[in-house]
Protein backbone atom coordinates (compact mmCIF):
# COMPACT_ATOMS: atom_id res chain seq x y z
CA UNK A 1 0.00 0.00 0.00
CA UNK A 2 2.54 2.29 0.64
CA UNK A 3 4.46 1.89 -2.30
CA UNK A 4 2.06 2.61 -4.57
CA UNK A 5 2.30 6.21 -3.49
CA UNK A 6 6.05 5.75 -4.97
CA UNK A 7 5.58 4.37 -8.25
CA UNK A 8 5.59 6.07 -11.38
CA UNK A 9 2.16 6.76 -12.82
CA UNK A 10 2.58 7.21 -16.48
CA UNK A 11 -0.92 9.23 -16.25
CA UNK A 12 0.06 11.44 -13.75
CA UNK A 13 3.34 11.96 -15.87
CA UNK A 14 2.00 12.64 -19.00
CA UNK A 15 -0.73 14.92 -17.17
CA UNK A 16 2.64 16.96 -15.28
CA UNK A 17 4.43 17.32 -18.84
CA UNK A 18 1.21 18.24 -20.06
CA UNK A 19 0.58 21.29 -17.32
CA UNK A 20 4.06 22.62 -17.53
CA UNK A 21 3.93 23.05 -21.65
CA UNK A 22 0.59 24.82 -21.09
CA UNK A 23 1.78 27.08 -18.41
CA UNK A 24 5.20 27.97 -19.99
CA UNK A 25 3.16 28.88 -23.34
CA UNK A 26 0.89 31.35 -21.37
CA UNK A 27 3.18 33.10 -19.34
CA UNK A 28 5.61 33.02 -22.42
CA UNK A 29 3.14 34.22 -24.34
CA UNK A 30 1.77 36.96 -21.81
CA UNK A 31 4.33 37.38 -19.12
CA UNK A 32 7.32 37.09 -20.81
CA UNK A 33 7.19 40.44 -22.99
CA UNK A 34 6.57 42.67 -19.84
CA UNK A 35 8.92 40.68 -17.66
CA UNK A 36 11.73 40.70 -20.10
CA UNK A 37 11.09 44.60 -20.76
CA UNK A 38 11.42 45.36 -16.78
CA UNK A 39 14.79 43.39 -16.40
CA UNK A 40 15.81 45.64 -19.94
CA UNK A 41 14.88 48.67 -17.64
CA UNK A 42 16.82 47.90 -14.77
CA UNK A 43 19.78 46.19 -16.71
CA UNK A 44 19.48 50.32 -18.65
CA UNK A 45 19.26 51.90 -15.09
CA UNK A 46 22.61 50.12 -14.20
CA UNK A 47 24.33 47.22 -12.38
CA UNK A 48 24.11 48.65 -8.87
CA UNK A 49 20.33 49.18 -9.23
CA UNK A 50 19.73 45.42 -8.37
CA UNK A 51 22.06 45.07 -5.41
CA UNK A 52 20.49 48.47 -3.98
CA UNK A 53 23.31 50.93 -4.42
CA UNK A 54 21.88 54.39 -4.37
CA UNK A 55 20.63 55.38 -7.82
CA UNK A 56 22.24 58.81 -9.72
CA UNK A 57 20.75 61.55 -11.54
CA UNK A 58 18.35 60.67 -14.24
CA UNK A 59 19.56 61.66 -18.02
CA UNK A 60 16.28 62.47 -18.73
CA UNK A 61 15.98 65.86 -17.41
CA UNK A 62 12.54 67.17 -15.09
CA UNK A 63 10.65 64.88 -13.14
CA UNK A 64 7.59 65.45 -15.91
CA UNK A 65 9.79 63.31 -18.37
CA UNK A 66 10.62 60.31 -15.94
CA UNK A 67 8.66 57.19 -16.11
CA UNK A 68 5.84 55.92 -13.52
CA UNK A 69 8.34 53.43 -12.29
CA UNK A 70 10.99 56.01 -10.58
CA UNK A 71 11.87 55.11 -7.57
CA UNK A 72 12.81 58.60 -6.25
CA UNK A 73 9.51 59.83 -7.37
CA UNK A 74 7.61 57.07 -5.08
CA UNK A 75 9.72 58.40 -2.25
CA UNK A 76 8.61 62.00 -2.66
CA UNK A 77 5.07 61.11 -3.35
CA UNK A 78 5.70 59.17 0.19
CA UNK A 79 7.41 62.12 1.93
CA UNK A 80 4.80 64.53 0.38
CA UNK A 81 2.04 62.36 1.43
CA UNK A 82 3.80 61.80 5.59
CA UNK A 83 3.99 65.26 5.74
CA UNK A 84 0.61 66.07 4.56
CA UNK A 85 -0.52 63.54 7.33
CA UNK A 86 1.48 65.17 10.22
CA UNK A 87 -0.16 68.45 9.15
CA UNK A 88 -3.58 66.82 8.98
CA UNK A 89 -2.65 64.88 12.51
CA UNK A 90 -2.08 68.13 13.87
CA UNK A 91 -5.21 70.14 12.99
CA UNK A 92 -7.25 67.26 14.18
CA UNK A 93 -4.87 67.59 17.78
CA UNK A 94 -5.58 71.13 18.07
CA UNK A 95 -9.12 70.87 17.32
CA UNK A 96 -9.87 68.66 19.88
CA UNK A 97 -7.89 70.23 22.58
CA UNK A 98 -9.71 73.00 21.63
CA UNK A 99 -13.02 71.49 22.11
CA UNK A 100 -11.90 69.47 25.34
CA UNK A 101 -10.74 72.47 26.82
CA UNK A 102 -14.13 74.35 25.91
CA UNK A 103 -16.50 71.61 27.15
CA UNK A 104 -14.20 71.41 30.77
CA UNK A 105 -14.87 75.15 30.88
CA UNK A 106 -18.55 74.57 30.09
CA UNK A 107 -18.31 71.85 32.81
CA UNK A 108 -16.79 74.47 35.74
CA UNK A 109 -19.26 76.88 34.72
CA UNK A 110 -22.36 74.72 35.35
CA UNK A 111 -20.49 73.33 38.45
CA UNK A 112 -20.70 77.30 39.32
CA UNK A 113 -24.19 77.42 38.89
CA UNK A 114 -24.87 74.65 40.90
CA UNK A 115 -22.75 75.62 43.83
CA UNK A 116 -24.75 79.16 44.03
CA UNK A 117 -28.49 77.68 42.99
CA UNK A 118 -27.96 75.45 46.08
CA UNK A 119 -26.08 78.22 48.68
CA UNK A 120 -29.54 80.64 47.31
CA UNK A 121 -31.77 77.55 48.40
CA UNK A 122 -30.52 77.48 51.98
CA UNK A 123 -28.37 74.97 51.69
CA UNK A 124 -24.92 75.57 53.48
CA UNK A 125 -23.47 72.47 53.34
CA UNK A 126 -23.67 72.21 49.75
CA UNK A 127 -21.17 74.71 49.56
CA UNK A 128 -18.80 73.48 51.26
CA UNK A 129 -16.30 71.06 49.38
CA UNK A 130 -16.61 67.31 49.82
CA UNK A 131 -20.28 68.08 51.88
CA UNK A 132 -23.19 66.77 50.27
CA UNK A 133 -26.39 68.21 51.34
CA UNK A 134 -27.86 66.78 54.71
CA UNK A 135 -24.16 65.92 55.96
CA UNK A 136 -23.83 66.86 59.70
CA UNK A 137 -20.77 69.58 59.56
CA UNK A 138 -17.81 70.01 61.82
CA UNK A 139 -15.41 68.14 63.06
CA UNK A 140 -17.40 65.30 64.89
CA UNK A 141 -18.26 63.96 61.19
CA UNK A 142 -14.41 63.95 60.09
CA UNK A 143 -13.00 62.20 63.16
CA UNK A 144 -13.56 57.78 62.98
CA UNK A 145 -15.92 56.10 64.97
CA UNK A 146 -14.47 54.95 68.03
CA UNK A 147 -14.42 50.57 68.25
Amino acid sequence: MGSSLITPDPGTIVWTVVTFVILAFLLGRFAGKPLLQLLEGARADGPGLARGEPQGPRRGGGGATQEPGDPGRARRESAAILEQGKREVESLKGEILTQARKEAQELVEQGKRQVQLRAEAGDGAATEPGRRPGDPGGREADRPLPR
